[in-house]
């Protein structure tokens, strides 16, 4: 994230079926910054694909600056 921005939270669905909810706060992943907020973050996720078929990815973030 480039500054001014800064994120506050951060949300991560990551699995081999489709996720159950288009909600982020229900993703399974997730993490708060605020009130500062950070310019990185990194999820350490751990995935398998045993049918060899593909993953499903889902990030969500709220961010903060002058919009």
């Amino acid at each position: 994230m480039f500054g001014p921005y800064k994120i506050q939270e951060v949300h991560l669905y990551a699995g081999d079926l489709p996720p159950a909810t288009i909600a982020p706060g229900q993703y399974g992943y997730l993490d708060s910054f605020a009130p500062t907020g950070v310019s990185y973050y990194m999820f350490n996720v751990p995935l398998a694909d045993p049918g060899a078929d593909g993953v499903w990815l889902v990030a969500h973030a709220v961010v903060s600056g002058p919009f």
